[in-house]
């Protein structure tokens, strides 16, 4: 009986330190990887601020007003929207799954046509932060499509958030991009990996997000010490507050400036609780407050002016 736990314990040992080995390995090798920089003109950007939506403390979210908006706060914003496919196969700019959260509507983006969705009110349920009234109802706004949003700031960077993730949709999106000059000014984002790997294959130089799963998982090779060999493709790494420490660990955080990735703080209004250690790895903010974000962010925004986009209709 001792004979055969001592031999155990033996076993154990063995495989424990070769396992060690093999993470101590992997670890080395990981590290003599070399990274360039990203080369795309928004990386240049000593800071960038997106305005996600537009400017939500003044006007509803995804609406014209609201980017316009966004614009007169800091001109270089870039502007992030939500795309969603509609019943007849039209592309809108709506970040909720339920219409009835904005909208006088009822149901998904999805079940309705572009007719449908243009007789709706796209500030119905707009409350102001300051006033409380919802001032906005009689405004006439209505919901972008994809294209009116491309031919209103035909100069500006922006964001496309690409939720849905059937191959046929990601298909038709792409082909509806073709026709569009974006190189240089678009960053897709999207919380599937399959979907950004597609797009990615028709337009490499557009700059792409990290999606939460690649994310978690690199998180958990941190956690065992591989980091460095951890699968993180993509050009752009999102973090979020954590008590000031944002949700991605220190060795993490580390890795992610080895790589030269560029990181983005997610955010919209509690500034004040980021902590000195993540506030010096991020190189920009993604809000729905770039009013809040400027007034925190000011030292590190460029003062400089940028493309306009046209007067609220």
């Amino acid at each position: 009986m001792k004979e055969a736990l001592f031999r155990l314990g033996i076993i154990s040992l063995v495989s424990i330190s070769g396992a060690a080995i093999l993470l101590v390995a992997l670890r080395t090798l990981g590290f003599t990887q070399i990274y360039s920089p990203v080369r795309h003109p928004l990386a240049e950007r000593d800071f960038i601020l997106i305005a996600k939506g537009g400017a939500l403390g003044s006007a509803p979210s995804h609406t014209a007003l609201a980017f316009d908006q966004a614009l007169e706060i800091y001109p270089n914003s870039v502007l992030e929207a939500t795309i969603q496919r509609t019943a007849d196969g039209e592309w809108v700019l709506f970040e909720h799954q339920k219409l009835e959260l904005q909208t006088d509507g009822a149901g998904r983006v999805g079940n309705h046509t572009l007719a449908e969705l243009k007789n709706l009110n796209a500030g119905h349920y707009y409350q102001d932060p300051n006033s409380g009234q919802f001032q906005h109802r009689d405004l006439g706004l209505q919901l972008m499509t994809l294209d009116e949003f491309l031919d209103r700031y035909p100069e500006q960077e922006f964001v496309l958030n690409v939720e849905m993730r059937y191959p046929f949709m990601v298909s038709e999106l792409i082909g509806k991009l073709s026709d569009r000059s974006l190189d240089g000014r678009v960053i897709i984002r999207s919380p599937y990996s399959h979907v950004l790997r597609e797009i990615k294959k028709h337009y490499p130089r557009w700059l792409y997000k990290t999606d939460p799963a690649t994310l978690f998982r690199a998180s958990i090779m941190g956690s065992l010490y591989i980091e460095s060999v951890s699968n993180i493709w993509t050009d752009i790494v999102l973090t979020t507050l954590g008590e000031g420490e944002g949700d991605i660990s220190n060795r993490m955080l580390s890795e992610i400036k080895r790589r030269k990735k560029i990181l983005i703080l997610d955010e919209d209004k509690n500034f004040s609780a980021l902590s000195d250690s993540l506030s010096d790895h991020i190189q920009g903010v993604a809000t729905s407050r770039p009013d809040l974000a400027l007034e925190y962010f000011a030292d590190r925004l460029e003062d400089t002016g940028g493309p306009l986009s046209k007067e609220v209709d």
